[in-house]
């Protein structure tokens, strides 16, 4: 069972429990009910305490998380490069072809699986899976994973990520920003279209390298849509390398396209998109915390061969 730990600071001085708890620690009300069946759930100074109880400055409050009730799958298959672990968050550098979550085809080879397997050899077994964010199946780089509900709450929204894509022409103006709704394309199952009635989707990004028919672009979201920055830079007529479920529908400029399948064919085989940065205050500590993972062997070669022409 994971524990949290708080010093109740001036300001709180003579507050009940549940008020701390609510504003200070950012506690949901949803847990702050579960606690109440949690033996020893709230103790303040090692003594149970109720969340009507007064509480004075100094004062050392742990909760008790409660079980999860659905705990994600084990299976042992490859563990991806752990980037950094803590009791409350892990970071890890997932590869290609690695679906984050169990999907049709998918059912027991997920980062999911894999990460529950990590626990349970770890005696952490019996977590949930909660990523704070989900990258595509084909899409690599930093994927950043809660460990309990708490953590999830404090990060949900609020991860700075900086992607890395390679997409077919020289795109211009060399930064800008992409303000296109997105919504289902009808008929093709998760497939996603730039379109009326479709969700508010903004896309910041800067070219910062490029040649006459291959650009590398840094990609920050404002927003997160299914499969956002290949949808957008698809419409654009600038469809990301290798990425042969955007590279000819929904597109402005069909040679431009179809070049792309040929280039994306010859040097990459998915979708050449990388989550390179990420940024965010840790969800307990509330430090700034920073990390990055190198581009993938494939993606690398086709940036050298840009640098070198």
């Amino acid at each position: 069972m994971i524990e949290l730990s708080f010093t109740v600071p001036d300001e709180y001085n003579g507050t009940i429990v549940k008020v701390f708890l609510r504003r200070y620690c950012s506690i949901s009300a949803r847990l702050l009910v579960k606690l109440k069946h949690v033996p020893m759930g709230i103790t303040c100074n090692g003594v149970h305490i109720r969340v009507i109880d007064t509480i004075k400055t100094g004062d050392k409050i742990k909760i008790q998380l409660p079980e999860d009730k659905h705990p994600a799958i084990a299976n042992k298959i490859d563990m991806p490069p752990i980037i950094f672990e803590d009791e409350h968050i892990l970071i890890v550098n997932k590869p290609y072809n690695l679906p984050v979550h169990p999907s049709p085809g998918h059912y027991d080879d997920s980062l999911a699986n894999a990460v529950a397997a990590y626990w349970e050899n770890n005696g952490e077994g019996g977590r949930a899976f909660r990523p704070v964010y989900r990258l595509d199946r084909d899409t690599t780089g930093l994927q950043l994973i809660a460990k309990h509900a708490h953590a999830a709450k404090m990060l949900a929204g609020n991860i700075d990520k900086e992607y890395i894509a390679i997409v077919s022409g020289n795109v211009s103006p060399k930064c800008g920003t992409i303000d296109l709704p997105i919504r289902r394309c009808e008929g093709y199952g998760i497939k996603r279209e730039v379109g009326d009635g479709g969700e508010r989707a903004v896309t910041h990004y800067k070219v910062i390298l490029c040649s006459d028919n291959i650009s590398i672009l840094s990609i920050h979201l404002e927003t997160g849509r299914t499969h956002q920055i290949r949808t957008h830079f698809s419409y654009l007529g600038h469809p990301l390398l290798g990425d042969f479920m955007y590279g000819r529908i929904n597109t402005q400029n069909d040679d431009l396209t179809s070049d792309c399948n040929i280039i994306g064919k010859n040097l990459i085989s998915r979708q050449a998109l990388h989550c390179a940065n990420i940024k965010f205050n840790h969800p307990i500590s509330g430090y700034e915390m920073n990390f990055s993972a190198e581009l993938p062997d494939d993606m690398q070669k086709i940036v050298d061969n840009i640098s070198h022409i």
